[in-house]
């Protein structure tokens, strides 16, 4: 993961990315795989703020 990329993006736009064919949807991923993106982007020093506090405020920490 690039966690200095990690960008917010509204719901709407991704959908209207995936019904115009420029996002390809993609079978879950493993939960464990999963949680330790989570974990990283937490922990790591080259988050962005403002997304990291989306974050936070998004999962109720």
């Amino acid at each position: 993961m690039v966690y200095q990329k990690a960008r917010i993006e509204e719901a709407a736009k991704v959908l209207r990315g995936v019904k115009e064919g420029r996002l390809i949807p993609q079978s879950p991923m493993d939960s464990a795989v999963f949680a330790r993106i989570c974990k990283g982007l937490e922990d790591s020093r080259l988050t962005v703020p403002k997304v990291l506090r989306f974050y936070l405020a998004a999962t109720g920490r």
